[in-house]
């Protein structure tokens, strides 16, 4: 078995993506000028990540099943059923991704195997459950970044939706006033959906028009990508937040979200599942996200990496799955492992530098753009060079 994995991953193309973000962050070729998206680093079966041995391109989840306590540790083996519990992306958002929101474990459980009875294929376009796991996830902005998180405080909402009110929505905009409960919420954003195309219309036009001028700004972007969409009064009724390069965020499960721009490294749970309630082509059913959403405020931390030594800081996640960290390496300062470890992922942003096992000496050159995993069997390793790097690792 390798000390060392260096790892081949895949890029994921959309029209929301970026055509020089990704490239230019990691130095991954564009040579097409196409829209890359996400780039994944990881095993998820839908683009799991390869590895080159004697020659050949061998999966990693290929890998993990021949050898899951090696690769993953005994103890991440046995608790996630010998599978790699993160998946690792750089994600680019040059345009307004969809608006959003991912189940919990047992709410994925229940739709994946709801969805296989009723003869849905795994790629089929109105698959909303595409695995059985639940997906909390982390984002670490790599350049200024803005998203929609979670629902803001409930009398806000009714607030901003007062100075735009038209007779079809006012009784719920009143309800929701007196009356700021979950229940309030739920029916006040069920009716949205469901007004006609003429009180849509009107109600996003008042909008667009009396909103206050940093709501503004973001409706007027989502109307330009999809015009009339229900979801263009989304920062109406979520969180703005703006995060600054090295800033992050935590996105719970349940929770209503939407990334707005720019370029970031996000984390989460070795899942896709996905349920969609607008500002996109693809499919969105409502019913099942009125049925997963939690109605409810939901406050935002900024997250800011906290020194743990001399060359990392980690981020503060909320999940027996993940861990997120940043190792810098100079002249001055060498990266030691912890001994215990388990599996981890390394993707180096900037510089280069060399990783070397402490138990058979073997080692690995690095440089920006590569991504490396080291299994547990390495129980110590070392960094030395001037590197950058993220670090995706399992709580231990």
């Amino acid at each position: 078995m390798s000390t060392f994995y260096l790892l081949h991953n895949t890029m994921l193309e959309y029209t929301w993506g970026s055509v020089n973000a990704i490239r230019d962050f990691i130095e991954i070729p564009n040579d097409s000028n196409a829209y890359q998206a996400e780039f994944w680093i990881g095993a998820h079966h839908k683009a799991s990540s390869l590895v080159i041995e004697n020659n050949k391109s061998i999966s990693l989840l290929e890998i993990i099943a021949n050898n899951p306590v090696g690769i993953l540790g005994k103890n991440t083996a046995l608790k996630f059923d010998n599978s790699l519990p993160f998946l690792l992306k750089v994600l680019a958002a040059e345009k307004p991704l969809s608006l959003q929101a991912h189940p919990n474990k047992a709410e994925a459980i229940e739709g994946f195997e709801r969805e296989n009875n009723a003869g849905i294929s795994l790629t089929s376009p109105n698959r909303n459950y595409i695995d059985t796991n639940h997906k909390p996830e982390c984002i670490c902005a790599v350049s200024h970044f803005y998203a929609l998180n979670g629902f803001r405080p409930l009398y806000e909402i009714a607030e901003l939706f007062k100075s735009i009110s038209t007779s079809e929505i006012s009784t719920f905009v009143e309800d929701l006033h007196l009356n700021p409960s979950p229940n309030s919420l739920l029916n006040f954003y069920n009716l949205l959906y469901s007004l006609s195309k003429d009180s849509r219309q009107k109600l996003i036009d008042n909008a667009l028009k009396h909103s206050p001028k940093d709501i503004q700004i973001w409706m007027d972007k989502l109307h330009d990508e999809h015009p009339y969409d229900i979801a263009v009064l989304a920062p109406l009724l979520m969180n703005l937040v703006y995060l600054m390069p090295g800033e992050a965020m935590n996105l719970e499960t349940n929770t209503l979200h939407l990334y707005l721009s720019g370029l970031g490294v996000e984390l989460m749970t070795n899942s896709d599942n996905v349920i969609r309630g607008g500002m996109t082509t693809k499919h969105v059913d409502l019913p099942e996200l009125l049925k997963i959403l939690r109605f409810e405020h939901t406050p935002i931390e900024k997250l800011h990496p906290v020194k743990v030594s001399e060359t990392e800081s980690c981020y503060k996640t909320f999940t027996d799955e993940f861990a997120l960290s940043i190792i810098n390496v100079s002249s001055d300062f060498k990266y030691t492992s912890k001994s215990g470890r388990e599996v981890e992922i390394l993707l180096c942003y900037e510089g280069s530098g060399i990783i070397k096992s402490l138990e058979n000496f073997s080692h690995l050159n690095i440089k920006k753009g590569d991504s490396i995993l080291v299994p547990a069997s390495c129980d110590t390793y070392t960094i030395e060079g001037n590197v950058k790097l993220y670090k995706a690792a399992v709580p231990v």
